[in-house]
């Protein structure tokens, strides 16, 4: 027995990982999510599904009371271990493929998600996250500008006071303190502070 096309094209829509298929041990319906199972947690849901089967064949007398509940849980079990053979995951297992199963997984889905919220706030997260980024690069250059001035001025400082410790007054120009070459009677700065 087939799923409704509609209910197959309505899934596509709401999540292309979604699929249905007909339960191996009951008439239900078994709406699935494709995921990665880990082969641990395959070799877990197998042993737990044969633990109840011989709780089920062979009860003790608490087991008894509880027959019913354990054949549903087996139930419930085997189509687990049959998903997660598959690599998927069980969402629900609905009787009949109905709108009401329908909207259910689609309010679910828009509460596990947080509907609207969920993408403003990650819009959010995603901007702060960018300016968060853009202000941790700019604060790497800040820090690197400011280290290469502070050696630059430094570096002005120990040759001024080397040059003063060193040599004559009348030998100390700004441009051999800046350069390391003498200035010559002719050369004058371009803009002179008596222009201001």
């Amino acid at each position: 027995m087939k799923p409704s096309a509609w209910f197959v094209r309505a899934l596509g829509i709401l999540d292309p990982l979604l699929s249905v298929r007909r339960s191996v041990v009951t008439s239900h319906w078994v709406i699935e999510r494709k995921a990665y199972i880990a082969p641990s947690e395959v070799a877990t849901l197998r042993r737990r599904r044969d633990r109840i089967a011989r709780w089920i064949n062979f009860p003790n007398e608490n087991q008894k009371e509880q027959l019913h509940k354990n054949r549903k849980a087996w139930q419930s079990l085997c189509d687990e271990v049959a998903s997660a053979e598959q690599g998927k995951r069980v969402i629900v297992r609905p009787r009949a493929l109905t709108q009401e199963v329908y909207d259910g997984l689609c309010r679910s889905d828009f509460r596990r998600y947080g509907g609207a919220a969920r993408f403003c706030t990650q819009l959010e997260q995603e901007e702060e996250r960018r300016d968060a980024d853009y202000e941790r690069m700019m604060s790497n250059k800040r820090t690197a500008m400011n280290a290469e001035c502070y050696d630059i001025i430094n570096f002005l400082e120990r040759r001024k006071s080397d040059a003063m410790a060193n040599r004559p007054e009348t030998e100390l120009d700004l441009r051999y303190l800046l350069h390391g070459k003498n200035s010559k009677t002719g050369d004058a700065p371009l803009i002179q502070l008596s222009e201001f």
